[in-house]
């Protein structure tokens, strides 16, 4: 019988730490490559957020512009009911009317954050403040899409059972809108030029002072959120912005 050949521990010893060490590099550039791969991709997803952001500002300003018009316009309209001397009503009324009673609905862009929360990434935001806003500003954009139902409502509720038997006002706005149309044709949902009654003396009345004064609240309200959700924009831009760079070391 020969000896059995010695056995080569040292050799396999570190053949065997070689391997353990190779693995252990592989798991660690895989967890590497992984979280560069998530990084990137977040920071994809806060700049279109960012970008998304910035061009809200301006719907939101557009919106605010819209309403101190219909503001103006509605002011113009209480100024004419409530003049207990007037007995015939201007010609610029029908049109201040229908500004006033626009049918608005004020919209933002949401889809990047959409597609930053859908993605999984938004665990990886590492600021807790701009995760704060980030929500503020989600809620604030929710409101706004609840606003254009409380305008219907309102409307349908108050506004139209009190102006409605004095005016050709009906459910879907103006009856007669033929000859106000857009420059691509587009009706614009103001007051048209042709003719039809409005019964001055009926417009006088509570009811209708009443729906005008709700619908006035419901525009001002309106108005005070886009300015808080504007405001949030501004911090938003600034922590993304923050956020972004952090990322990119």
């Amino acid at each position: 019988m020969q000896d059995s050949q010695k056995i080569p521990w040292k050799r396999i010893a570190a053949e065997g730490t070689a391997i353990v060490i190779s693995i252990l590099i592989a798991f660690w550039i895989d967890a590497w490559w992984q979280e560069r791969s998530e990084r990137m991709a977040l920071i994809e997803y806060l700049v279109q957020f960012e970008n998304e952001v910035i061009a809200n500002d301006a719907l939101i300003d557009a919106h605010l512009g819209d309403i101190a018009g219909d503001l103006v316009a509605l002011h113009r309209v209480f100024l004419v009911i409530s003049d207990s001397d007037r007995q015939a009503l201007p010609e610029s009324f029908k049109l201040d009317l229908g500004n006033a009673l626009y049918l608005r609905s004020p919209t933002v862009g949401m889809s990047a954050y959409d597609d930053l929360a859908n993605s999984g990434n938004f665990r990886f935001v590492s600021n807790t403040k701009l995760k704060k806003v980030i929500n503020e500003y989600k809620n604030s954009a929710d409101y706004l899409d609840t606003s254009y139902a409380w305008a219907i409502s309102t409307y349908l509720d108050y506004v139209l059972p009190a102006i409605g038997p004095h005016t050709a006002l009906s459910s879907l706005g103006w009856q007669q809108y033929d000859n106000h149309l857009g420059p691509d044709g587009e009706n614009t949902g103001v007051t048209p030029d042709a003719p039809f009654s409005i019964n001055a003396a009926g417009l006088k009345s509570q009811a209708v002072w009443n729906a005008l004064f709700e619908w006035k609240v419901g525009k001002i309200d309106e108005s005070r959120r886009l300015m808080e959700m504007k405001g949030l924009g501004f911090k938003l831009r600034d922590l993304l912005r923050a956020e972004i760079e952090y990322q990119n070391q």
